[in-house]
C-alpha cells in the first residue's frame, strides 16, 4: 500500500508543476494571402493545426477583407473545420475561438475524437472549457443553412506536464527511453516493470532488458507511471500515450 500512495504521489506532484501556456493564433498574423486556403501548420512549439473543407462547398480560407478566416457550411452540418494537435505532452484545457459579428453560426467541437458537443456562444466568442485534450481539438461549422463562421483568432490554453524534482531524480537511470509513445514503449535497461494509470492500477506488467520493446497500443490514451528496479534501485518514469 505504501508503493500503491507514494506512486500517486508522484503523479500528483507531477501534475502540480505543470506549466500552463495561453497562445493566441491570429489568422491576420500568418502571412496568409487573400483567398488562400488553410492546410496545416504550427500555432507554436507544442500545438499544430490543420483545416478541413469536409462536405462544405468551399474549403476553410483566409480572406483580408475583415482579416478573418472563413469556414463554410454544409446542409448536413458536416461543414469546414479546423483541428489543434498537442505535441511534446501538451494537453489543451480550453479553447476561445473569437468570430465575427453575424457570422456566428452553430459550431460544435470534439475532443480526442470523441463524439461531437455544441460549443457555448457569448456574443461573438465561443467558449470551450475543462478540457483535457491530448491528442486533438477540432471545432467545425455545424449549420445545416447558408452561415459561414468567420473567425478572427483563437485562444488556447494547455499545459506541458513536466516531472517533479523527486520523479525526475529517480529517471536518470533512464529506464523508458520514448516517454511520449504511440504502441510501444523502448526500455534502456534490465527491469521487472509495471505500468501505472493515474488512478493507482497496474494496467500493464513485463520483465524486460535494453532496447526491449513493450506492446501498449491497446492502452487509452493518457498518462501512465512506469516503475521499476534497475541496479537495486526504484525507477519511476512518466510517460504519455498518445
Amino acid at each position: 500500500m505504501k508503493k500503491f500512495y507514494s506512486l500517486l504521489a508522484a503523479v500528483a506532484v507531477t501534475a502540480t508543476v505543470s506549466a500552463q501556456t495561453t497562445t493566441n493564433f491570429v489568422f491576420a498574423n500568418q502571412g496568409f494571402t487573400n483567398g488562400q486556403a488553410l492546410s496545416s501548420g504550427a500555432i507554436d512549439t507544442n500545438l499544430d493545426y490543420s483545416a478541413a473543407q469536409n462536405d462544405a462547398s468551399n474549403p476553410p480560407a483566409y480572406f483580408t477583407s475583415g482579416t478573418n478566416a472563413r469556414f463554410y457550411y454544409s446542409a448536413n452540418g458536416n461543414g469546414g473545420s479546423f483541428t489543434i494537435t498537442p505535441k511534446n505532452g501538451a494537453i489543451i484545457s480550453s479553447v476561445t475561438i473569437n468570430a465575427v459579428t453575424g457570422n456566428t453560426p452553430t459550431v460544435k467541437y470534439s475532443v480526442n475524437g470523441a463524439a461531437s458537443q455544441t460549443a457555448t456562444l457569448t456574443g461573438t466568442t465561443y467558449t470551450v472549457s475543462g478540457l483535457s485534450a491530448d491528442a486533438s481539438f477540432t471545432f467545425q461549422n455545424a449549420n445545416t443553412s447558408s452561415a459561414q463562421l468567420r473567425t478572427t483568432s483563437i485562444s488556447v490554453t494547455y499545459t506541458v506536464p513536466t516531472m517533479a524534482v523527486g520523479d525526475a531524480t529517480k529517471g536518470k537511470a533512464n529506464l523508458v527511453k520514448n516517454t511520449i509513445v504511440s504502441n510501444e514503449l523502448i526500455f534502456g535497461a534490465s527491469a521487472k516493470v509495471s505500468v501505472y494509470n493515474t488512478a493507482g492500477q497496474i494496467v500493464k506488467t513485463a520483465e524486460v532488458s535494453d532496447n526491449s520493446r513493450l506492446d501498449v497500443s491497446a492502452l487509452p490514451k493518457g498518462t501512465y507511471v512506469v516503475t521499476g528496479a534497475v541496479n537495486g534501485k526504484a525507477v519511476s518514469q512518466k510517460i504519455i500515450k498518445k
